[in-house]
C-alpha cells in the first residue's frame, strides 16, 4: 500500500489537543497489536502465529510512522511557542540600552570636539 502525507491547518493553540487525540489513537493501535502476541505457540498454530507476527510488525511500522509525524509536529510547535515567548530579563535589556545610550553620547561628544 502506498503511503502519502496529508496536511491541514489548525490554530496553533489547538495543536496539543489535536496531537493528544492522535497519540491516543496510536496508543490503542499499539495496544491492540501487542495484545495479539499474548498466545502460546503450539505445533498446530505455528503458521498462524507467523502470520500474526507479520501483521503485528506491519501495524507497529505504521504506528512508528504516525509517532514520527507527531514527534515532528510537537517539535515544530515547541520551537514556535518558544520563539513567540522569548525568555529575556527586562533589567538586562534596560541596562544594555543605557550602556548603548552612553556610548552614543560619548561618540557625539568626540565628534563635536573634532570639528
Amino acid at each position: 500500500m502506498t503511503k502519502v502525507k496529508i496536511a491541514y491547518t489548525i490554530d496553533l493553540e489547538d495543536i496539543p489537543e489535536e496531537v493528544s487525540g492522535m497519540l491516543q489513537k496510536s496508543y490503542w493501535s499499539l495496544k491492540d497489536a501487542t495484545n495479539k502476541l499474548d498466545q502460546p505457540v503450539t505445533e498446530k498454530n505455528v503458521a498462524g502465529v507467523i502470520e500474526m507476527i507479520d501483521n503485528v510488525r506491519r501495524s507497529m511500522a505504521e504506528i512508528d510512522l504516525r509517532l514520527e509525524d507527531l514527534h515532528s509536529i510537537l517539535y515544530g510547535y515547541h520551537q514556535t511557542v518558544n520563539q513567540q515567548q522569548p525568555n529575556f530579563n527586562t533589567k538586562e535589556i534596560s541596562d544594555k540600552l543605557e550602556e548603548l545610550e552612553g556610548s552614543l553620547e560619548n561618540l557625539k561628544q568626540k565628534n563635536e570636539s573634532n570639528k
